[in-house]
């Protein structure tokens, strides 16, 4: 993958601030499904967003979740046909896991757990 442009890192910033002063999740401005389904963007968010180590303050749980449900409807929507895009390497799968079990996340398409910080 290549590195995140200056304007792509615009847009993750963005979202994080926003996310940081708890705007409700549809008033969001989240990056576009592209960007979105990239596995680095996805672990961007997380180090950024979802991971409580890397957060002095981070938002209540509750909040977390309803930012993350957003994030993966708008990557499952993208997919024009999930049979076939299951598989696909940047699979929402990353940030559901990471941000809610911890460091440790399963890839659905092995079912092998893999490490979050990776």
């Amino acid at each position: 993958m290549s590195p995140l442009s200056a304007r792509e890192s615009g847009q993750v910033d963005l979202l994080r601030r926003q996310y940081l002063q708890l705007l409700e999740p549809d008033l969001l401005t989240i990056p576009s499904v592209e960007m979105l389904r990239r596995p680095d963007v996805q672990h961007l968010l997380y180090d950024n967003m979802f991971n409580s180590d890397n957060l002095m303050f981070a938002p209540t749980g509750r909040y977390q979740l309803r930012v993350v449900k957003e994030l993966v409807l708008r990557i499952e929507t993208s997919f024009a046909d999930p049979e076939e895009d299951v598989g696909f390497p940047s699979y929402p799968d990353y940030i559901i896991c990471c941000a809610f079990l911890g460091q440790q996340s399963f890839s659905l398409a092995s079912a092998e757990p893999t490490s979050c910080t990776s």
